[in-house]
């Protein structure tokens, strides 16, 4: 039979056991759960629950990415385009727009065929990689970095182009992708959305093999190719992938779900919009350059996004352009219409990875409640993630999270018992439903980012 001390010894064990099952407030930015009133909490029934998720951050209906695939970039090209999407600042194309829209980048380059891409007659084998050719010698490798660390970027187009002109033979295999990741995360890189590229030559492509016969290609996930990588490329941080479908949905409640992939492993694959027609022999007129603009982010599809309160991932070639201005006037004018629909509070456009973490989280978030005398209590419990598993969020993956409650003023927000500090919550009036407080969503970042290399065109 156990002594008095010994009980004790053991629920105190138990006690700090329990406690290492929440997050810490040094890791999450919170502070310490602490009881707000002398009164006994009592747990709400859900059937009386005063609180409902809001379906995207105040006061936006509905939430847009431009996810831009770096076909042809060059790093004149892309700071030009960036410079007018993500700042302020006076540009060719008029004053910047603000937005938070972030892009792609290849490693390699691995394609044999010809042509120029930029002005001045700068050819293929030059685009914007992180190494030159199929080599380790770094090319924008340093410039790539810091967009990643801005976001300016947020994508990996894949290991690069390897389109070829015949789309037969290849130059990618295995140990490229290895000898990539190990100095890239020496690099200290991390990137969390792989995009599918280019033609049948590009066999690291994974995303759709496992739909229909015409990708059996795709060998990056099938563990007994010589093209295999998934296993080394996912400790980049990837957590999403395009399925390297086309779509005319433009808008829906869910724009991911998870894919289980050829090697046993699951990823989150998402969907972009990339046409509205078909050709009268059945083929997809593909609306994806910076010419389509105009259509993708027409009035009608922005109303109806609106109107039906989904999400929607742009697929786009921005520097597809050979032209110096590499935005054409009608694609300038589309994306300024878009910045007014952020700016009135309907669309919130965020770079691709926060869109779909948000997607990921709101769709999964499980909470419950506890009244204290007139302060109510919003506690969310871990998420059941099928990918990434059973976690604490962080105020990160939170971020934009809101919820409808009667009286925000006196609503806190814990995560498990961290209380989330009034600093990162934001309280907003009725939309026409109920008032809302929520998790911040991010700061917006516009400085001027943009890098020159020598050498780098």
């Amino acid at each position: 039979m156990r002594s008095a001390w010994q009980r004790f010894a053991l629920l105190a064990l138990g006690f700090i056991s329990a406690l290492s099952m929440v997050p810490s407030c040094q890791e999450h930015g919170m502070v310490p759960w602490k009881r707000v009133s002398g009164h006994p909490g009592r747990i709400l029934e859900s059937s009386n629950q005063p609180v409902q998720l809001r379906p995207y951050p105040y006061p936006y209906h509905a939430m847009l990415s431009i996810a831009s695939d770096a076909d042809h970039q060059t790093l004149r090209k892309f700071n030009q385009i960036h410079q007018f999407l993500n700042t302020y600042d006076m540009t060719p194309y008029g004053r910047g727009l603000g937005l938070d829209i972030a892009d792609s980048f290849f490693i390699y380059n691995g394609s044999n065929i010809q042509r120029n891409i930029d002005v001045g007659g700068v050819p293929l084998h030059q685009q914007l990689a992180y190494f030159y050719g199929l080599s380790l010698k770094p090319y924008a490798a340093s410039a790539i970095r810091h967009y990643l660390s801005c976001g300016w970027i947020d994508s990996l187009h894949s290991y690069g182009d390897f389109s070829t002109v015949t789309e037969k033979g290849t130059r990618f295999h295995r140990l490229l992708a290895v000898k990539a990741v190990q100095r890239m995360l020496s690099d200290g890189v991390q990137v969390p959305v792989w995009i599918d590229h280019g033609n049948m030559a590009n066999v690291d492509n994974f995303g759709s093999r496992h739909l229909r016969p015409f990708f059996h290609y795709q060998m990056g996930a099938v563990p007994q190719s010589p093209y295999y990588h998934l296993d080394v490329t996912r400790k980049l941080g990837i957590r999403y992938m395009w399925t390297d479908i086309d779509s005319t949905s433009f808008g829906l409640k869910k724009v991911m779900k998870p894919v289980h992939m050829p090697d046993g492993s699951i990823l989150y694959g998402f969907s972009r919009y990339t046409h509205e027609k078909i050709g009268s022999r059945g083929e997809v007129l593909w609306q994806w350059t910076a010419g389509d603009l105009d259509d993708e982010l027409s009035l009608v599809h922005l109303r109806k996004l609106v109107r039906e309160g989904k999400s929607v991932v742009v697929a786009q070639h921005l520097a597809a352009n050979q032209e110096f201005l590499c935005l054409p006037k009608n694609a300038v004018q589309a994306l300024q219409t878009l910045a007014h629909w952020q700016d009135d509070g309907k669309i919130l456009v965020a770079r691709t990875s926060r869109l779909l973490t948000y997607e990921r989280v709101h769709s999964q978030l499980h909470y419950h409640l506890l009244q204290r005398g007139r302060w109510l209590e919003i506690h969310i419990d871990p998420l059941y993630d099928p990918v990434f598993g059973k976690h604490w969020p962080s105020l990160s993956e939170l971020r934009g999270i809101t919820f409808y409650t009667p009286h925000p003023m006196h609503t806190i927000i814990f995560v498990g018992s961290t209380r989330i500090p009034d600093g990162q919550l934001v309280v907003s009036p009725s939309d026409g439903h109920a008032p809302s407080i929520g998790i911040r969503w991010f700061t917006p970042h516009v400085q001027n980012e943009a890098v020159v290399l020598p050498k780098v065109l």
